[in-house]
């Protein structure tokens, strides 16, 4: 048979793109103004912040030429560590006499003060809040990466302006790490004020996953309200040890208000807080503090409030475990998502400072300190109360119900 006609010849049809091109496409041509706005939110908020914290000075500040506006740099600095970023001072003092040429010295802080990444992530949500209700341009998961790469930018370009450098000595961060950390924080906290309907009502369709997605919001709701709890516990032992009238133990106590309050529960759990500290060649000195060494200091009624707040915490934990489901199997999923979850805040929350110093002629010295929760421990007594409170909890909760009516 001849063949046919190049005019009759059947016509494919074209390639239709892949649903991820689809996306990026929705994701780079929509609304970028809004998604703007909304990331206004948390880079506003941690400027803010740092202007109100470089606002108080002392007349050594002023001597050793910090001004305000570097002030506001070591601050932005300072409040960057919340979302991963660096800190540290390097200082190379001019030669004084011939036996420190070439002195150089370096102290790095590693410490994650929780309270600004809660309050960046919240800034995060409340903007894409209301900027969705001013346009729904921003609906959707476009607009959710649209909001977290604004937020991860405004997080880069404050890293990039807090790094001042005051009499010889230069404060340094990683912003890139910080920005790389606030993606996935911004576009979760994002998703959730965006998204939140939708998931709910996909959710809803999916038993099993509904299950474990209602397990997951009762452990974070609990470890909510035990970290205000805590929290609030160790800050007023805190303000009665302190002996000092000045206002920025406060301050830093109300940064380092979730890491305390990691500390305090699970001393109240019987873990053992840790610190160790030492130097080169000269050893590391290793101190806890637990509940044997709480009464020796302070007295039996310190044991005793431990143990109490220790108790709340884990029928807290049973009761909101048990008022969202009254299935056996969620109530102890949720207590496993708590242990997680504590888990977490211990691996992050724990405090570190290592210095070093080079003073010359192959003179040199370096040293550390850190402090956390003894994880193994938290594990350990976690998992006996975590269980033994969402056991306990709907029986509390049918007694409160009973008294109540």
């Amino acid at each position: 048979m001849a063949p046919p006609l190049p005019g009759y010849a059947p016509r494919t049809a074209p390639a239709r793109p892949s649903a991820a091109a689809l996306f990026l496409h929705r994701t780079v041509t929509g609304d970028w103004l809004a998604a703007l706005k909304a990331a206004l939110w948390p880079t506003g908020l941690l400027f803010m912040l740092a202007l109100a914290v470089a606002i108080p000075a002392t007349e050594e500040m002023e001597e050793i030429g910090l001004g305000f506006g570097a002030r506001v740099r070591v601050a932005l600095a300072l409040l960057l560590q919340g979302l991963g970023g660096g800190f540290t001072l390097r200082g190379e003092p001019a030669a004084e006499g011939w036996l420190t040429p070439s002195a150089s010295n370096e102290l790095t802080l590693s410490v994650v003060p929780l309270t600004i990444t809660v309050l960046w992530a919240g800034a995060v949500a409340l903007g894409a809040r209301m900027t969705h209700r001013q346009s729904t341009a921003t609906a959707g998961p476009e607009g959710t990466v649209r909001i977290a790469l604004l937020a991860a930018l405004g997080v880069l370009l404050l890293g990039l302006f807090a790094q001042p450098s005051v009499s010889e000595v230069s404060v340094s961060i990683a912003p890139a790490p910080a920005a790389l950390w606030a993606l996935p924080l911004g576009a979760l906290a994002a998703a959730m004020a965006l998204c939140g309907p939708q998931a709910g009502a996909w959710l809803a369709t999916r038993h099993g996953l509904r299950s474990t997605a209602s397990a997951l919001g009762s452990a974070a709701i609990a470890m909510a309200v035990v970290v205000a709890v805590c929290g609030l516990a160790g800050l007023i032992w805190l303000g009665a040890e302190q002996d000092q009238d000045t206002g920025w133990w406060l301050l830093g106590a109300f940064l380092l208000m979730p890491n305390m309050a990691v500390g305090v529960l699970g001393l109240s759990w019987g873990a053992n807080v840790e610190a160790e500290n030492g130097a080169t060649g000269e050893g590391f000195e290793y101190d806890s503090l637990g509940l044997a060494q709480l009464g020796s200091e302070l007295g039996g009624w310190a044991v005793v409030g431990a143990l109490l707040l220790g108790v709340f915490c884990a029928l807290t934990l049973g009761v909101v475990a048990a008022r969202r489901s009254s299935l056996r199997a969620e109530q102890l999923l949720a207590a496993g998502f708590f242990m997680v979850l504590f888990l977490l805040l211990i691996a992050v929350g724990s405090v570190g400072v290592e210095g070093s110093a080079d003073m010359g002629f192959g003179l040199s010295g370096e040293g550390s300190a850190k402090t956390g929760v003894n994880a193994a421990e938290a594990l350990l007594f976690g998992l006996l109360w975590a269980f033994g409170g969402a056991f306990l909890g709907p029986y509390l909760l049918r007694l409160l119900r009973s008294r109540a009516t």
